[in-house]
């Protein structure tokens, strides 16, 4: 009895985690990562395929994602939000590395108000987890959705890696 009911729940669990993970049959691009264009936007270049409409580098605003800020000369009254300098690292590490662009099924190819692309951003194309639940699940970033309706499951597990954060105490939640 005890061995079904573990199968059971390791099963109703593995179905669950599947169904939340990017379609891999859903079109993606390989990118690299030029640099960091503000403290949630990377400059990305499309390495083998350049999208109808879209340019072979483009700005790309991190879906769900809002990493602290840091002051700026721009503005110089601001102060450095806690944990802004760890995050700001965090997304200059990922500069000249080749990751895989998805875009959101229900948001295609938005952009922000600064002419951004809206995307999630994976180590590979088998990878499980976007580099934006990551970052919010290490404490890099808080989840915010921008007023965006995500496709189904997305913004639910942002929420979770946000959850899980806060538990742990981790990064912007220490």
């Amino acid at each position: 009895m005890k061995t079904k009911l573990f199968l059971f729940c390791l099963v109703t669990v593995f179905f669950s985690l599947l169904s939340c993970s990017h379609d891999v049959s859903e079109p993606y691009f390989e990118v690299r990562v030029d640099s960091v264009v503000s403290k949630d936007t990377l400059k990305v270049r499309f390495l083998d395929y350049v999208p109808d409409g879209l340019q072979q580098v483009v700005p790309v605003r991190l879906i769900g994602v809002e990493t602290p800020s840091l002051k700026s000369p721009e503005n110089q009254y601001a102060t450095d939000e806690p944990y802004a300098a760890e995050a700001a690292d965090k997304m200059k590490s990922f500069c000249g590395k080749t990751l895989i662009i998805f875009f959101d099924k229900k948001i295609g190819y938005r952009r922000d108000g600064a002419g951004s692309l809206y995307a999630y951003l994976y180590a590979d194309a088998t990878s499980f987890e976007s580099i934006n639940e990551r970052l919010i699940r290490e404490g890099y970033a808080k989840y915010w959705n921008l007023g965006l309706e995500l496709e189904n499951g997305k913004a639910e597990r942002f929420e979770y890696a946000q959850e899980q954060a806060q538990f742990d105490g981790v990064g912007v939640w220490n």
